[in-house]
Order: C-alpha cells, then structure tokens, then sequence
C-alpha cells in the first residue's frame, strides 16, 4: 500500500490522496466550550459534546453523518467523500487541517468541495458545500445532508436514559431546518436537543429514518433518494434520533453554487437560533471560520521551532499541541492528563493549571488518586501522586505563579486543602507506603496497568524513581519560595532513597536496575522467570538522577542489547511467553502485543528523555525517528499508522511485525515536545528564567525557537561552531541560565 499522502509546505494540514487506507485517517475538530467532531478523510465521523462536570453527550457515533447529492435528471446519488455509499468518485482528496477538514471529489461532470469546522464558540459544527458543474449543460442536484444520532450520555432509570420514545422531530421555519426536542426531565436542563439547518432554501425534509433509509436503516443504503423519491417532510415520534434536509439547486454549465449547514446541540429552540445564526450569510461562515483558525493559531504560535527536520517541525508546531489537546477531552484520568498537559505547559499553561486543579480534585487525603474519573475507577495505583507533584512544579517554574500554591482545592473524600498541602500530601504517601526494601509499594499497578502484581507487599522500582525526582522537584520549589528547612529535608529524603535503590535494585549480573519485588522475588531480573529486564527502571533512573557515575553506560549497555529494537524500546524483554496471574495481564496479552514484549512509545519517550538529559542528541534522536510514524524502519505500508500523530505501540510478534496501536490517545506526545524543545534545544524551564543546554543531533548544525511568555518574545537561536556561549541581546552570559523578562522581546544566541 502506497504512501496516502503528504505534509502541506507549512506542516499545518496533511492532505490525503488515497480514499482507502489500513485504517481511517481522522482528523479531531474541537473547541473550548466542549464540542468535539473527528472525521475520517471521508468526512464521515463521529461528534460529541463534553460539558464542565463531565458528562458527554454522544451527538453521533462513526458512520452518523452522511452528504449525498442526487442528480435529478439522471437519478444518479453520490457522497462526494465516497463513503458510506462506497461512491466511485474521481480526483478524490481529503486536507486535514488544524481547524479544519475539508473533502473533494469529482463525479459524471460535478465537483464538490465539502468543507467541516467546528467554530470557536457554541456547541455545533458547520458544513460548507461548494459545487460546480462542469458539464455543457444546466443541471438539477439534491443536495441531502444526513444525521443518525444518539444524543445520549446522561443517567436515568433503565428506559429512562435515552430519548427513544420521548422526543419530537419537526421543520421550524424560523430555524430553516429541522428540530429533535426531548421530553426526557432526566437531561436535567442540559443541551440534548439537536438542530439541522441550512443557509438555503429547504425542499424537503425528514425526521424518521424509516422513511429515508428504511430496512436496513444505515446510511450505507439511502433508500429514499436511490429509488428516485423525496424526503418525506413529516413530524417524527419516537425511534432513533434522526434528521436530514433536502435542498434543490439548479446549477449552470460553469457555474458555482454554495450551501452552507449547521449542525449543534441545544436546551431550547431559543438556544437553536443562536446555533443557526451563524448561516445567515456566506461572510458570517467564513467570518466564524477565521475566527476559529485565529484561536487555534494563537496558541500554536507560543511555543514555535525550526530544525532541519521538517517533520519534527510539523509536529512540535502544530500536531503534538493538537494531540494533546484531543487527549484532555477525549481521556479523564489522573495520569494521563496531567502528562498531556505537561506537554502543553509552555504552549497553554491556563490548560495545565485547570488540569492541576481537576487532578487534584481527584486526590484522597492521605495523598493517592483515583486512576480515572470518568468512569470512576478507584483502583489503586501507586504513581498517581508522582504526576501531580512532577506537572504542578513544570508549571511553575514556567509560570512563576507562587500564589497558586495558596490555591484551596478539594480533596476527594472530603475537606480542602491548599495546593502546596497537596503536594506535600502527594510526597508523605509515596515516602511512607512503602514495602519489605523501604520502596514504594505497587498496589494494583503503577505507569504500567498491565503489570498486576498480586502481592499487597509487592514493591515498585519504576515509583520509587519517580518518587526520588519528586522529592528533588519539591526540594527546588522550597527554596524558590523560601522554605529552606522542608528543602533540606527533601533532599536528605532524596539521599536516603539514592541509596536504598542503588543497594536493593541494581542486578550485579545483568548490570541493570531491576523491575520490582514480589512474594520474595525480584521482578525483571536476570534470574527472574518469564521477562528478565525492563526498560523504564533504567530510563528513570537517569531521569531521576539515582543513577550513580559508574552504572549509566552499564544500563546504556544493557538497553542497547536488550530492549533497543529497530521499532523502538520494548517495555520488557523477553515478552512474557506464558500466563503467570502473579504478574497479571501483562502476561495474558500475546508476546509483542501492548505492552507485553511489544514498543510501547510512551517507554521509548522516557528514553529519549533520559538521553537528552546524558547529553547524547544522535542518540535520542535516533530512537525518536523510529517512534514517529512513516518512519524509515516503520514506514505506513508495514505499520498503517497516521502520518501526523504519535501512536500509542508498535507490534514485534512476528505475525504482525510494526502494526501500530491506536492513534492520537499516546502519553508519548508530551514527552516528544519536551525532548525536543527542551532536550534537543536545550531550553528548560526553570525558576525565574530558562537554563539552556542544547544536545542537538550530531547534523544538526542550526535551529530556531521561538516562545511567547506572558508579554515577551523569546528568540533562541542555536549554531554549531565548537565553541560554547551564551549572549542575551547582545551581551555575553557567564553561566547558561536566562533570566524570565518584562521587554517585549529578548534574543538569545547559543553556539555549542
């Protein structure tokens, strides 16, 4: 299978030249009011809506929305993006943008551009059609978009919890389209209501999915329009949620027409007019759509690069920030978003302070977190706390927001405390649960959810770690704001567990750092059954500074033999071959599947990590290449992966060698920006400025970054002479650290 397409010149649209792909290649369109549409290069997709407590309202799911267009001499219907109706269109292409996706085909003579945006404000997304008719004579088209909801999402009593059999669908001429109002008191005033309108005269119209699509009810098969007929403008009761509008157009030779459609949630019809104003003139469109592509562009323009590789350009400047975007309303769990929003500190720091805050909503008293809160999962997971502590304190050296530690934020379970109380909170549970070796002990599972050690006194190398970075984090806020007893105390702390690790963790055999502990066992040691080594206890202890002088090329040895592949770092090697419920589902996935033996990229992010902060860019950059899709060692014909966002895993079983995870939801996107940006570039955040020192790839000679704090423009510029300096505005530095400023803007030049 060929590549399906290629980066736009500026990297901030991919566009997609192939209908049919090893999977769907979607775009994800969203805004800060909570609506979210992703959409496959057909323009087909799913939409939903997430409000402020957390309830999400599924407007669509995929396959939900169809455009069809009938010609009305012929009888002939189409979708002009292909699908659901396998169309057989010509000089098909698909561009998703960051704001935007937009679909355009060719069929017998007419070409239509379908154009899908989610405006910056209220719950609804608009479709822009343009056609043309490039036949020698006046044609007459249908044009019929089509909507098969769910609008669920809210809790009732069973038969209570969707709108099946209490709504009504009608045509509301004030709205120019068609209207779902629901009965059902249990949407407690929320917006489930739904809307259909367009900027044009409307035919006909349908609420009943009966009529239109009739048996077997799927937008693969649009019943009404292939058997020549209208849609039959009737009031709908009852039955699965549905709209569609049928608008005739008369089109000349070389003429081109426009429609314009809106689709939106709502409480009222009131709320409904609101949601359709936006169509009462094609300037009034393109005005929300700048609008949108204006927003978007004015947080992707904070944190900006310019490398020699264009497509690591691509991503920091524009798809990562997007993923992780995506991420914080598509996932609702402790550690995973605070990592998304550590990722976007720089870019967003507003977005990763809400994020603190809602995580720590989410932290018991005694200093642990729920593992998601939407579902609600309780389960015990030891590293909760690590990422609260790590994400609140990249904040704020970036920020220097010290009022916020003031901040009172809830606990779980009751009472409030400020934010210093909860990291500190964070920290005593981590120090004081601890197992047989005085290390943190595993409860349930850590980072890994699949490693699900069934001893209550099972231990964690992999928290221990990160609770030593912890304590070295806490220790540089507590002299930041002046608290020089509880930093010396954390750095004791951290002394203490250096050593208790290096004494308890390191196998003299394998010349590496162990797992963990179990019923009397070592986990991810060289005499240990199934797997014999991990690849996180070594690339965490380079992260948390544990590792003594003399072991780091020995765990640099030990990775390069062992979990280092062509495909990335493997999460544990060898995969587990057999099940062994002491281990948990980690041994139950298949060997080289998830995270049993297969590359994790989130394992191989930690890595490059480690090695940035060791000094060694090639080496980081390396392995950074092979996680990035379409890569040389997985290109998208062996992995299927979308070419313009992280996936979450490469396969090494042998049946299905680099087959790719799933896409966009990957924890390694924060960790690729600060490999980059931070790593790569050299610019760290710190207290009161930037501490800079670049490990650039060895043919890397030159890059740019630009980032916008607060009021003032920063302008790295990196060189490679041999000789080592620093000059702030001309004026040559001492040392390596850049203080924060108030001038509207400060150029910094770096040779190395």
């Amino acid at each position: 299978m060929s590549n399906p397409g290629f980066f736009s010149k500026d990297g901030t649209a991919y566009i997609v030249t192939e209908p049919y792909t090893a999977i769907p290649f979607t775009n994800v369109l969203y805004n800060e009011d909570g609506y979210l549409t992703e959409l496959t290069q057909w323009g087909t997709g799913a939409s939903s809506v997430q409000f402020a407590d957390k309830e999400t309202c599924t407007i669509l799911l995929e396959g939900g929305k169809a455009l069809y267009l009938r010609n009305e001499k012929t009888g002939k219907v189409w979708c002009p993006g292909i699908e659901p109706m396998h169309s057989a269109v010509e000089k098909f292409m698909c561009e998703h943008g960051d704001g935007y996706t937009t679909v355009s085909s060719e069929f017998e003579g007419i070409s239509v551009r379908f154009r899908t945006f989610v405006p910056a404000k209220g719950l609804r997304e608009v479709w822009t059609v343009e056609i043309t008719n490039h036949n020698n004579i006046a044609t007459e088209l249908s044009v019929v978009p089509m909507v098969k909801m769910e609008l669920m999402g809210y809790t009732g009593p069973r038969f209570c919890n969707s709108p099946l059999q209490s709504y009504v669908t009608t045509f509301e001429e004030e709205l120019n389209g068609t209207y779902f109002e629901t009965r059902n008191p249990n949407t407690k005033g929320k917006p489930y209501d739904a809307v259909l309108a367009a900027s044009g005269k409307v035919d006909f119209y349908s609420g009943c999915d009966r009529a239109t699509l009739a048996a077997p009810q799927t937008l693969y098969y649009p019943y009404a329009l292939l058997n020549g007929k209208n849609l039959d403008s009737s009031v709908s009761m009852s039955g699965i949620p549905f709209m569609a509008l049928q608008c005739i157009a008369s089109i000349e030779p070389g003429e081109t027409k426009r429609m314009d459609f809106v689709l939106g949630t709502c409480c009222n019809k009131e709320e409904a007019k609101e949601i359709v104003s936006v169509l009462s003139s094609e300037t009034a469109v393109e005005a929300e759509f700048e609008k949108a592509l204006a927003k978007i562009d004015k947080r992707r323009k904070r944190v900006r690069i310019k490398t020699p590789d264009d497509k690591i350009n691509y991503f920091v400047n524009t798809w990562l920030k997007k993923g992780m975007e995506y991420c914080l309303r598509k996932k609702d769990a402790t550690r995973d978003n605070l990592q998304f929003a550590f990722g976007l500190t720089m870019s967003e720091p507003e977005v990763t302070k809400d994020t603190i805050r809602l995580a720590m909503s989410y932290q018991y008293k005694n200093g642990h977190t729920v593992r998601s809160w939407l579902p609600l999962d309780e389960t015990y997971y030891s590293d909760g706390p690590l990422w609260i502590v790590l994400v609140t304190c990249d904040y704020l050296k970036y920020t220097s927001d010290v009022d916020f530690l003031k901040e009172k934020v809830p606990y779980f379970d009751g009472g409030e405390a400020t934010v210093l109380d909860h990291l500190q909170s964070g920290i005593e549970r981590l120090c004081t649960d601890k197992g047989p070796h005085n290390l943190c002990l595993a409860r349930w599972a850590d980072w890994n959810d699949a490693l699900n050690l069934d001893d209550p006194n099972a231990e964690s190398v992999f928290v221990s770690m990160g609770l030593a970075w912890c304590l070295k984090e806490m220790s540089l806020l507590m002299k930041y704001i002046g608290m020089d007893m509880l930093a010396d105390k954390y750095t004791t702390s951290y002394e203490e567990l250096k050593e208790i690790i290096n004494q308890n963790c390191w196998d003299e055999k394998g010349e590496y750092y162990v797992r963990g502990f179990s019923h009397g066992k070592v986990i991810g040691g060289t005499e240990s059954e199934g797997s014999t080594i991990y690849a996180n206890p070594q690339t965490w202890a380079v992260l948390s500074g544990v590792v003594t002088a003399e072991r780091v090329e020995k765990i640099v040895a030990a990775t390069d033999k062992y979990i280092v592949t062509d495909l990335g770092c493997l999460v544990n090697y060898p995969a587990y071959a057999e099940a062994m419920p002491e281990i948990g589902r980690i041994s139950y996935q298949y060997p080289g599947t998830v995270e049993n033996g297969a590359v994790y990229c989130h394992a191989t992010a930690f890595k490059i990590n480690a090695d940035v902060m060791r000094g060694d860019g090639e080496r980081a950059y390396r392995e950074l290449k092979k996680i990035m899709p379409d890569s040389e060692t997985t290109p998208y014909e062996v992995s299927g992966a979308l070419p313009y966002t992280l996936t979450s895993c490469y396969a090494t079983n042998e049946h299905i060698w680099g087959k790719t995870g799933r896409p966009w939801l990957t924890g390694s996107q924060g960790w690729m920006m600060r490999c980059v940006v931070e790593g790569f570039l050299g610019i760290q955040k710190a207290y009161g400025g930037f501490y800079v020192t670049p490990a650039m790839p060895d043919d890397w000679n030159e890059a740019e970054c630009m980032i916008e704090r607060n009021s003032t423009e920063y302008v790295f510029t990196i060189k490679r002479t041999g000789v080592e300096s620093i000059t702030v505005d001309g004026v040559m530095q001492k040392q390596s650290f850049v203080a924060f400023s108030e001038k509207e803007r400060v150029c910094v030049d770096i040779t190395m």
